[in-house]
């Protein structure tokens, strides 16, 4: 292990961003299923265009920004 801690010295960044953006990429995809259920619940069911529209726009801004 102090062999490959000696290596990743000169990548500290990188093995620190690697897997907090990983973990970002993972939680956009995590809120996809709540953010369609929202879009079913109160967009189809009430019957509200906007709230589709809406939430259509932020499930495209989290696919985007994953």
């Amino acid at each position: 292990m102090k062999k490959v801690f000696a290596c990743m010295k000169r990548f500290r960044t990188e093995s620190i961003l690697g897997p907090l953006f990983k973990l970002l990429e993972a939680s956009f995809e995590l809120l996809i299923p709540l953010v369609v259920a929202y879009i079913i619940d109160h967009g189809i069911g009430g019957g509200d265009k906007q709230t589709v529209i809406r939430m259509c726009l932020l499930m495209a801004l989290l696919g985007v920004v994953g």
